[in-house]
């Protein structure tokens, strides 16, 4: 009895992801305007002022503390309604004290800088602060408490309201970093208040005693900062070339590079969604479902990371005959997308297990070495070679590096080490073979030979799909009886 509700926790949770999967493909489909249709009409200089925005923004939840992975860690797997939300609301009382007080210091230190570009850019950094925090709040909660709906809605609703703001300036010709800028928080304040309302319960009401929100905050941020470090630490080491292109070369070549970097998330879209839906599923299974669940997981993961990379014809087609001005990127944009591969299944499977399996310490240790590996690594490169397809090809190779060790230790912990050497060869492998077809600049042949490579990856993992099919089989014949 016990086994089969696992196997329909596990079909359950497979459903959401799969409804998650559709919204994103809306998602990505709105992703064309930031992705294709900005860079083209801004051009790469202009663009690449927007980007300095658009990267830091990524990282301002740092300001919430970790609260809201706290809350995501603690809540997880139980009923929205069963928090206990005086508690919770001492939690944000104290966490919006700390966040006003932060964005008025850092917006008036930014006032002093002598550029009247990067003072603009980082004084609206400041403000986008609380923009940025009170959703992830609402956000990490709803997932955790398998709100998929509210989740996939908020998710959806926020591109929506940036990509509405953004159209409307593409067709009035409005292509100035610095109005662009402001439209895109108009659309952030508009979201967070629509968070505050759906929301309202986790920041509005009845507090409990002054003790018990300290004690909230205390337990969420404390245990939550590991995430919160560890996500920008693992946000910021695919994209640790940025800094140096940034600080070392043209904001036109930021803008180039910033462009090769806006397709790569538009192919792990997908996976990004997914791995947070599927973490309430495996936060409810013990550590005997989580490693028995492991291979097929895996296998889903990397399949469809792999089918995702045939987005590079589409991408190239696009820059060739519409991006003209950024046919500098397909100098090194296959070496760049390949680190979608490593990338996308820390998003989808390795960042869940560990958040599952309470691992977010070593996660977070793991997270700083890369970092700083991976900065030393491209900064070094890039010294001597003053190239940027050199910071490209190492940033994929140590990330991919760093994901396997990662996943090492994830499978030691599980104890399912048996197959790990293998099945790592051949992602490696298939890695190793989209590189090198796409390199050939010849479409017909990357399509035959990538999708032939697909198909023996797919015999590769015969075993774990006939086990999985024999599951299903199985869970039929006991319905029918």
């Amino acid at each position: 009895m016990g086994e089969q509700k696992h196997e329909s926790m596990v079909q359950s949770g497979i459903k959401k992801m799969l409804a998650t999967i559709g919204v994103q493909g809306i998602i990505l489909a709105l992703s064309f305007v930031t992705g294709l249709i900005m860079p083209e009409r801004m051009g790469p200089e202009m663009y690449g002022y927007w980007q300095i925005y658009t990267f830091y923004l990524a990282y301002l939840n740092l300001f919430g503390i970790g609260f809201s992975d706290g809350m995501a860690l603690y809540y997880g797997g139980r009923e929205y309604n069963q928090l206990p939300f005086s508690r919770i609301r001492g939690g944000t009382g104290l966490v919006g004290l700390f966040i006003l007080l932060m964005t008025t210091i850092l917006f008036l230190l930014a006032g002093r800088m002598p550029d009247p570009s990067s003072r603009f850019i980082y004084q609206m950094l400041a403000l986008n602060i609380p923009l940025s925090c009170i959703p992830a709040t609402v956000v990490s909660t709803a997932s955790a408490v398998n709100r998929t709906s509210l989740y996939n809605g908020l998710n959806l609703l926020v591109r929506l309201l940036t990509v509405t703001v953004y159209i409307i300036l593409m067709l009035l010709m409005i292509i100035d970093f610095r109005l662009v800028i402001l439209g895109d928080t108009v659309a952030r304040v508009l979201y967070a208040v629509v968070c505050l309302i759906v929301g309202r319960k986790l920041f509005f009401g009845k507090r409990g005693p002054l003790s018990e929100g300290i004690a909230e905050l205390r337990e969420k941020s404390s245990a939550g900062m590991n995430i919160t470090l560890a996500a920008i630490a693992a946000g910021i080491m695919p994209v640790a070339g940025k800094f140096v292109v940034q600080i070392s070369a043209s904001v036109k070549a930021y803008g180039e590079y910033s462009f090769g970097m806006s397709l790569l998330h538009i192919v792990i879209t997908f996976t990004s969604a997914a791995g947070l839906v599927i973490f309430p599923l495996l936060k409810k299974l013990g550590n005997k479902e989580l490693a028995k669940h492991y291979p097929e997981l895996s296998f889903a993961c990397g399949a469809l990371i792999f089918v995702a990379m045939f987005l590079y014809l589409p991408a190239k087609w696009l820059i060739n005959w519409y991006l003209q001005e950024y046919q500098a990127v397909l100098e090194y944009l296959h070496v760049l997308l390949a680190i979608c591969v490593p990338l996308g299944r820390l998003q989808l499977l390795l960042l869940s297990y560990y958040k599952a399996l309470r691992l977010e310490r070593p996660y977070f240790i793991a997270n700083i070495i890369g970092v700083v590996a991976i900065i030393g690594a491209t900064w070094t490169v890039y010294y001597f070679t003053e190239s940027i397809f050199a910071v490209a090809a190492v940033s994929t190779t140590v990330y991919n590096i760093w994901c396997l060790l990662l996943e090492r230790y994830l499978l030691r912990n599980l104890g399912q080490l048996k197959g790990f050497l293998k099945n790592s060869l051949t992602d490696v492998l298939m890695m190793i073979c989209f590189i090198v077809l796409a390199s050939s600049g010849r479409s017909l042949v990357f399509a035959v030979g990538y999708a032939a490579a697909c198909m023996l990856y797919i015999m590769c993992h015969f075993r774990t799909i006939k086990g999985m099919l024999g599951a299903r089989a199985k869970k039929r014949d006991n319905n029918m009886v």
